[in-house]
């Protein structure tokens, strides 16, 4: 009931149920138990899951002494699927939720977290795998805590390469976060092999799973140390494709790529116009989308306006027009 209505769980809530469901996680019957953190996590759906009064009533210490008290990993078959119902109770405790993120760091629920993405239980490793990616989404010393644990990252990358499209995703959205903090993070990635990874999946996998991939190379590329390395053909290929892509997000972060080819990459205008870049570019500038908005503003922002002509003026003519320098 809770899980399907928002009225319905505000009715529930109301009537104080959450304290006694707490109370029954808290308890010794796995089944109930099991049962318990489904239904709590139902009552926290919707856009305001009201996390406070959960926390208030002391949920998320029974939860983390619940992760603490079992096995490495759960070897039952009742004890793994309580495991399951709690950890997915844990991603939503996580989220956007600092303090609390830091104190699971603290008491040793993150490096429980870290083992449950080596347990070989697919079921298992992705609600861990949403804990992380909660949890990277905080202050860089989470993520460094994080890191400090050899497996993270090489549990991350090993999920790049399952197949499991549900990992893959997620794996690479914690990468694309875990490549937006430090430079020390991305040093780690880079030594880790993630990158080569992240190129494979975005030539070859599907756009939700690429886009978030093409967002990790991206901080990547971000970093000076690492734009000898990453910046090839064969990526610069692939970037130029995301300007046809369907998401206006990918298509600005394209651009962005785009213009740091042609300004900053040797033979970066070549490259380009090998790539098809320039017929990409300009079917987006004169598309009449969303995407033509971002293209007008974020790449030809800067662009001169020929006296008495058209206002959106192709900016790619400063590297490929009459007075373009030769490449």
């Amino acid at each position: 009931m809770a899980g399907e209505d928002e009225q319905c769980r505000d009715t529930i809530r109301a009537n104080g149920a959450i304290r006694p469901i707490i109370n029954k996680l808290n308890g010794r019957m796995v089944e109930v138990q099991k049962i318990s953190a489904w239904a709590l996590a139902n009552l926290m759906r919707g856009q305001d899951p009201k996390l406070d009064e959960f926390f208030a009533m002391g949920l998320g210490e029974v939860v983390v002494e619940l992760i603490l008290t079992q096995e490495e990993v759960p070897s039952s078959h009742a004890s793994s699927e309580l495991m399951v119902e709690v950890v997915w109770l844990l991603s939503i405790l996580t989220h956007n939720q600092e303090k609390f993120a830091l104190h699971l760091c603290q008491v040793g629920v993150a490096s429980k977290l870290v083992r449950y993405l080596e347990s070989g239980m697919a079921q298992l490793e992705m609600p861990a795998l949403r804990c992380i990616g909660n949890m990277i989404c905080g202050p860089d010393e989470i993520t460094d805590h994080l890191l400090s644990h050899p497996a993270c990252l090489k549990q991350l990358h090993v999920m790049l390469q399952t197949g499991n499209k549900g990992l893959m995703k997620e794996a690479t959205w914690v990468l694309s976060n875990i490549a937006a903090g430090k430079a020390n993070h991305r040093a780690a990635m880079m030594e880790e092999g993630v990158h080569a990874s992240l190129i494979v999946i975005l030539k070859t996998s599907h756009f939700d799973i690429r886009k978030e991939a093409a967002f990790a190379l991206f901080h990547l590329l971000h970093d000076p140390a690492y734009t000898p390395t990453l910046f090839t053909p064969e990526l610069a290929t692939e970037f130029v494709g995301l300007l046809r892509a369907p998401d206006p997000q990918v298509v600005d972060m394209a651009l962005t790529v785009a213009e740091r080819i042609l300004a900053t990459m040797e033979g970066g205008p070549r490259l380009f116009e090998e790539a098809d870049g320039i017929d990409a570019l300009e079917q987006l500038i004169y598309a009449n989308s969303s995407q033509a908005v971002v293209a007008r503003s974020s790449f030809l922002g800067e662009s001169p306006r020929r006296e008495g002509g058209d206002a959106d003026v192709c900016a790619v003519d400063k590297y490929f027009g009459e007075d373009a320098e030769p490449y």
